[in-house]
């Protein structure tokens, strides 16, 4: 890929990991739950994979955007499995089921 090419691939997904917080629909429990995380686990992904494309272009500008990417995808993904697994002070479970 090209320097702009990679550089668009970037500012993409660093978008989608800035309105991923704005999710419209319920993300508490259930479908709207598993959907969200996967919205997560793309902007994980996206966020490595620019990572590595910024890394071996040598464009240093937008690694550091990609490293933050990466940082806020793992942020929005602690928030997700943390009250899940018991570490959060709030409690939350995985299926909407009691």
């Amino acid at each position: 890929m090209g320097p702009w090419a990679v550089r668009g691939c970037v500012v993409l997904i660093a978008l989608l990991a800035g309105v991923v917080p704005q999710w419209p629909y319920g993300n508490s429990c259930g479908w709207g739950l598993y959907f969200y995380s996967a919205c997560v686990a793309v902007v994980l992904f996206g966020g490595a994979w620019g990572l590595l494309l910024t890394w071996n272009s040598r464009l240093g500008f937008t690694h550091i955007i990609a490293l933050g990417t990466l940082i806020w995808g793992a942020a929005l993904a602690a928030d997700i499995v943390a009250p899940r697994v018991g570490y959060a002070a709030r409690s939350a479970t995985w299926s909407c089921v009691k």
